[in-house]
């Protein structure tokens, strides 16, 4: 559900999870502003969801019906190691949920012997 109290921004991403199931799916957000949902007092409580193409592909729907969608983040930090200590291996993977037994956290993780580190730069 989209929680009334997140920042809606026009546009946002979201997964569609209600009745028309044939429309599951990600789409843009926009309030919806038909006649039976835009209250001249209130706003529109409800929303249209827009494909890529700026599409209208749903209309009307209630907040429970979506979920905001996880916004990725691509940039790594730069803490990478230059070489691993046990192997000399100079490639890592970067995991930001590495469970090392002790705790979770971003790590990076030696693709040779899987010998890793802690990452400080997130």
């Amino acid at each position: 559900m989209l929680n009334p109290l997140t920042d809606f921004e026009p546009g946002m991403l979201v997964r569609y999870h209600g009745t028309l199931t044939e429309h599951h799916g990600v789409y843009s957000a926009h309030l919806c502003t038909c006649r039976r949902c835009d209250h001249p007092a209130y706003g529109s409580g409800r929303f249209r969801l827009l494909d890529e193409n700026g599409d209208v592909i749903v209309s009307c729907v209630r907040a429970k019906s979506i979920t905001p969608e996880p916004v990725e983040d691509d940039t790594l930090p730069d803490d990478e190691p230059d070489q691993c200590p046990e192997c000399a291996a100079t490639v890592f993977d970067f995991d930001p949920n590495h469970d090392d037994g002790i705790s979770i956290g971003p790590a990076w993780l030696c693709t040779g012997c899987k010998w890793g580190v802690r990452s400080v730069g997130t």
